[in-house]
């Protein structure tokens, strides 16, 4: 939960001055990654992958040796928590990972008709978690490309980017901007798809029938049925996007019970009042809020671009509203320089919550540290982890915002091994992010 805006985007660059965005492009690009947090948090995808990372991080720490301070991998598992952790990773990865869709260079979207699809589902042993996924097999022909017949597969991941993409691009020419070249996979597969399905579809109910399918567990399986009921709706001579607004709301409905508890249950999770427990709190009363608002407007987004068209400075409100997360706002120069890069909490307004700060980034430390040991067959070990994963997903994630002594005088460690910041004694309390999250992911109190 973090929005990372690159040099090229440097609306926060000049954080004494910041220059906001000033073209529809930046505008357009911030949009994009502030819907993906915003599609975090109020729908019941988001809810449910939420829960699941809260799940597993409390899990993992089970596996934390008391005397180091670090993971001893599913071994240290008792069989039912190795079990459960194993559902939780598959689970995850199957229903986010991007899918292995490849195409040839130089193909436009022009150029790919599809000419069958079908769900495939996967169970996940041992649980009631089913995975769906839409296989489109498709037929590639124009230009210098010789025809042939490919397999795309289209997920959730392929589903939050396209429905990013397209608002993206719908907020850029309202405001006149040129919007910019993106590739077919992962951001246009699903409009490939819509028009097989009904090829008079509007790109509102493109996107309404992607937000439709997000107030599910499983959005591919629900996706093609939405596309069913907007063709239905439109050959008959009705609003599809009303018509697809009331499966919404009966999605939200069905659901109400199991959110009250799922949301109970992260709660819970964190009995202890201090800054990580209070950031995960945080995002559970902002999920509370907007799905509450859900329920009697489900297709909100439009509302917003609408407003953002009318008025620039609604940017603001919805992010108060909504709620976002930390940016980290890139700036040119080597990934070495100290503090090349700013990070900032936008939807603070008025006095500066540096416990909540705190909170924030600290659960971003300490949820991408239980990543780093995720694999399909459990947690891997700490050691085994340094030795195995890439140096660029070791790196603390604030390394480039960072100007504490430990990033100045060891930066060796925080480059490869940010982890060993919980042996640092010099550091002042709360002031390193990944030494608090180190601090707080030890061993689970034992239950009697």
């Amino acid at each position: 939960m973090v929005i990372i805006l690159k040099p090229e985007f440097d609306a926060y660059a000049d954080i004494e001055n910041p220059k906001g965005f000033t073209t529809p492009e930046t505008l357009g690009f911030f949009f994009h990654e502030w819907t993906h947090y915003l599609h975090n948090v109020s729908t019941i995808q988001g809810i449910s992958a939420f829960a699941n990372v809260v799940r597993l991080w409390s899990v993992f720490r089970n596996s934390i040796d008391v005397n180091t301070g670090l993971s001893m991998g599913s071994a240290a598992l008792a069989p039912y928590l190795n079990l459960s952790a194993k559902q939780i990773q598959r689970y995850l990865l199957a229903s986010r990972a991007p899918k292995s869709n490849e195409l040839p260079l130089a193909v436009s979207i022009d150029d790919i008709s599809f000419s069958s699809v079908r769900l495939r589902t996967e169970k996940i042993e041992g649980s009631d978690f089913d995975v769906t996924t839409i296989v489109c097999l498709a037929e590639i022909a124009g230009g210098d490309v010789p025809t042939k017949e490919i397999v795309l597969e289209i997920g959730t991941h392929e589903i939050l980017e396209s429905l990013a993409s397209m608002l993206e691009r719908k907020i850029v020419r309202a405001f006149g901007g040129v919007n910019i070249a993106t590739p077919i996979v992962p951001y246009h597969l699903v409009e490939i798809l819509a028009h097989f399905n009904s090829p008079q579809i509007s790109d509102d109910a493109i996107i309404g029938c992607m937000l439709c399918s997000l107030q599910s567990s499983d959005p591919p399986h629900i996706l093609l049925d939405a596309f069913k009921c907007e063709k239905v709706a439109q050959e008959a001579g009705r609003d599809p996007l009303r018509e697809l607004a009331t499966i919404s709301k009966e999605s939200l409905k069905n659901t109400k019970f199991w959110v009250k508890e799922t949301l109970k249950q992260i709660e819970d999770t964190f009995p202890v009042d201090e800054a990580m427990g209070r950031a995960v709190k945080k995002i559970v009363n902002t999920i509370r809020n907007n799905l509450f608002e859900r329920q009697s407007n489900p297709f909100f987004e439009f509302d917003i671009l609408n407003k953002v068209k009318n008025n620039l400075q609604y940017m603001d409100e919805a992010v108060r509203r909504y709620g976002l997360c930390t940016i980290v706002q890139e700036r040119p120069g080597p990934l070495d320089q100290i503090q090349r890069d700013f990070m900032l909490d936008i939807a603070v307004f008025g006095p500066v919550d540096y416990a909540m700060q705190e909170g924030w980034r600290k659960m971003h430390a300490s949820f991408r540290f239980v990543a780093l040991h995720s694999s399909q067959d459990g947690f891997m070990s700490t050691e085994t982890m340094q030795r195995v994963k890439p140096l660029n997903f070791k790196m603390c994630p604030f390394f480039t915002a960072c100007n504490l002594s430990l990033r100045k005088e060891k930066p060796e460690v925080c480059v490869s091994a940010p982890w060993k910041s919980i042996d640092e004694n010099d550091l002042s309390k709360g002031s390193c992010y990944y030494q608090a999250a180190m601090i707080s992911i030890g061993p689970a109190p034992k239950t009697e």
